[in-house]
This record gives C-alpha cells, structure tokens and sequence, in this order.
C-alpha cells in the first residue's frame, strides 16, 4: 500500500484491495477474526462515527485506559498486523480494509 497526499494534502491510498469489513466497538470492545494467520498483513482501518482505541494482538482487549492506541474519528491509519493476530476497538464502529 503507497499513501500519497493529494493535492489538498489528503492522503490518497493506493494498493490491491483485498477485503473490507466493519466492527462495531461502541458499547463494549468488539474484535476481528484473525486477520491472516500465515502472513503479515497492511490494514487500513478508520474509525467510522467516533473516537476509539485500538489494540493488535493475538487475543487484544481494546480499552480506554491509556494502554491502546487512540485514533481520532474519521482519521485513517495504516497498520502491520503480524501473522494469527486480530484488530479489537473500543468507542466506535471501526472499518478495516484489508490490502493483498
């Protein structure tokens, strides 16, 4: 995946797309199936309708105590998720694009 600032200086994301699915973290922290279990794999995940925390691992627990990323709403991030683990957030419905 290559992430480029148009010219607004917006990121463009450019890359296979593989698969996309959405997780609904609002009310207690939600997690994806494993992602892939034999490689690595580039997500890009934004944070659809509010502000969240965000863990990867291979069992995560997203919480809001400090120890998870906190990403902005609506504010795209790029993440390597290491082969067998999973996504989990906490605060928002969060959709992840999966790139091949």
């Amino acid at each position: 995946m290559t992430i480029t600032p148009d010219r607004n200086g917006i990121p463009t994301y450019c890359g296979e797309y593989a698969s996309a699915q959405t997780i609904d973290g609002t009310i207690a922290h939600a997690e994806t199936d494993i992602i892939d279990a034999n490689d690595d794999t580039e997500v890009l995940i934004i944070p659809v309708n509010n502000d969240c925390y965000v863990k990867v691992g291979a069992n995560p627990v997203a919480l809001t105590d400090g120890t998870c990323s906190f990403i902005p709403a609506q504010q795209p991030r790029s993440l390597n998720v290491p082969a067998g683990h999973r996504i989990s957030v906490v605060g928002a419905n969060l959709n992840i694009t999966i790139w091949g």
